[in-house]
């Protein structure tokens, strides 16, 4: 092989491998972008068991230190929590982000988000 066609064939490999590298990262990062929500009631056990969001875990506000960890221990989990009003949830979202969680939304009022579609359920995951 000559001088030239080697410089070529380096450049091509080059280009590949950067090719192959750029492509690894953007799958990499739609991963990490498709991260499930996590939806918290902090409401009491009684309040869960009567009426919850679908799929949602039951932690109350007033445990959800020391049991947030049952749910995730991954600080950049996105995390949604809520009660009757917004005022618990607001609670529970301080503790959360004193903790060093990164992505932790107060969704308010369970009323509120019905109304904007999500499912209700009765099936209970207490924790």
């Amino acid at each position: 092989m000559n001088p030239t066609s080697k410089r070529t064939y380096s450049k091509h490999i080059y280009t590949l491998k950067t090719a192959v590298a750029t492509y690894l990262l953007l799958c990499s990062v739609a991963v990490i972008g498709q991260q499930e929500d996590i939806w918290i009631d902090v409401r009491t056990e009684a309040e869960y068991s009567e009426d919850h969001l679908s799929g949602a875990f039951n932690i109350p506000f007033d445990k959800i230190h020391d049991q947030i960890s049952d749910i995730t221990r991954k600080k950049n989990a996105n995390i949604n929590l809520y009660c009757r009003s917004g005022r618990r949830s607001g609670i529970a979202k301080k503790t959360l982000v004193a903790l060093g969680y990164l992505s932790v939304t107060n969704s308010g009022g369970m009323a509120k988000i019905i109304e904007q579609g999500i499912k209700k359920s009765t099936r209970s995951r207490v924790k």
